[in-house]
């Protein structure tokens, strides 16, 4: 009998613990596990993978690698979004003029790692590329899909 009112009794103070425990999970700000992160790869003349599919309302952190020889950047020239964020890398203006009116642009050298952190809030297909010289014309593009 006492070790059943023992189990009952850390099971209590169990149920107890987990609901005080300060927070249910959701995409509060700042919580990094509600955070899906997908990696990207840059190489010469290709981008890893091709296409990028997430949900609309989801955060999502991009991780940015560019193991090419070459500057080479991720551009994408429209897409509503919310709560974006980057590190690494230069982005906007700061790229010799390119992406200047991209809604998300991350420019890296060779060996370069870098971030952007964003949330999709429209359903659509939208096209990513390199703004390097030739780059975009010789298949360095995939599709940021939001469903």
């Amino acid at each position: 009998m006492r070790r059943v009112v023992l189990l009952v009794l850390f099971a209590v103070i169990g149920l107890l613990a987990a609901a005080c425990g300060g927070g249910d999970g959701s995409d509060a700000e700042g919580d990094d596990a509600a955070v899906r992160e997908v990696g990207v790869m840059m190489r010469d003349i290709v981008f890893e993978p091709a296409i990028i599919e997430v949900e609309r309302g989801e955060r999502v952190r991009l991780n940015f690698e560019n193991s090419g020889a070459l500057v080479h950047d991720f551009s994408v020239d429209l897409m509503p979004m919310g709560r974006m964020a980057m590190t690494g890398g230069t982005s906007g203006n700061g790229h010799g003029g390119h992406g200047a009116e991209a809604a998300m642009h991350m420019a890296l050298a060779a060996g370069e790692h870098g971030m952007i952190e964003f949330e999709a809030t429209e359903v659509g297909e939208y096209v990513y590329y390199c703004t390097e010289p030739g780059h975009r014309e010789a298949g360095m593009h995939g599709i940021l899909r939001v469903s």
